[in-house]
């Protein structure tokens, strides 16, 4: 016999399932548009890197008339040159090498840079 003064306190187990149900639901219908969120902040960080290094590139060609051997160079201050970079950007494609695919061209007033996903060449 039970005490009418006592209280139940808790959740049923069929509740619970329903709460757990929801939020699976939740987790699956948000899912894929994470993940291409994701991709997209990669996207848009690859293409900040390559702008940035675009920009320190065509200042090295201004001061010195010619590109770098390598993006390294661009972090070297000598003499009264500046760095044009503190550090090469970081390319976020997975495992990416930290020369961006940099190639100074047969004629050293030309580059490329490449990445999978983009490529830029002058």
């Amino acid at each position: 016999m039970k005490n009418s003064n006592s209280k139940n306190f808790g959740f049923s187990l069929l509740e619970m399932v329903i709460v757990v149900a929801i939020i699976a639901t939740m987790v699956a219908l948000t899912a894929p548009f994470y993940a291409d969120y994701i991709n997209q902040s990669k996207w848009a960080t690859m293409r900040a890197n390559l702008r940035t290094l675009k920009k320190a590139l065509n200042d090295y060609k201004t001061d010195k008339g010619i590109y770098p051997l390598s993006l390294s160079d661009l972090t070297k201050e000598n003499g009264k040159n500046p760095a044009y970079l503190l550090d090469v950007p970081i390319d976020p494609r997975p495992l990416a090498t930290t020369d961006w695919g940099y190639h100074q061209g047969s004629d050293p007033a030309t580059y490329s840079l490449d990445s999978s996903y983009y490529s830029v060449s002058q």
